[in-house]
């Protein structure tokens, strides 16, 4: 494995983000990795990723636990990020088949929690989602 489970899991959902309809609606291509410093809002990062691998007699693996983090500035309160938390859900949460990886198979793929809040600038709104994959080597 070149990149490893980490690093393929995290290329998976920036392309998964960025393709669908409803997340690009609202942020365009603006799902990062490490956004910009002079980018406009509202965009996506993704977060820390925390890896456990596992292994058995013939195979590894690894669970990940990652967050995505979400951020706006609305006009009109939480209704944006409300309505990109909930497309970004819709795409990871028990949606194995969205997220295309390289170097390893996804078994499973969950949203956990999603957290909203204001920014501590007191300007804008985060939001920090949660989410559970399983991930196989590739056969």
């Amino acid at each position: 494995m070149v990149d490893g489970f980490s690093l393929d899991m995290q290329k998976g959902v920036i392309d998964a983000l960025k393709a669908d309809a409803s997340v690009s609606a609202i942020v365009g291509a603006r799902v990062y990795d490490e956004p910009p410093q002079d980018d406009v809002f509202p965009y996506i990062r993704i977060g820390s990723i925390d890896e456990d691998t596992f292994d058995t007699s013939c195979t590894s693996g690894a669970e990940l636990v990652f967050g995505v983090q979400v951020f706006s500035r609305p006009d009109a309160g939480r209704v944006e990020i409300s309505r990109l938390t909930t497309a970004i859900r819709a795409v990871l949460h028990q949606n194995e088949a969205a997220i295309t990886l390289r170097e390893s198979m996804l078994s499973e793929l969950r949203v956990d929690a999603i957290a909203v809040g204001r920014s501590r600038d007191g300007k804008s709104y985060e939001a920090s989602i949660a989410v559970f994959a399983q991930l196989d080597p590739a056969v």
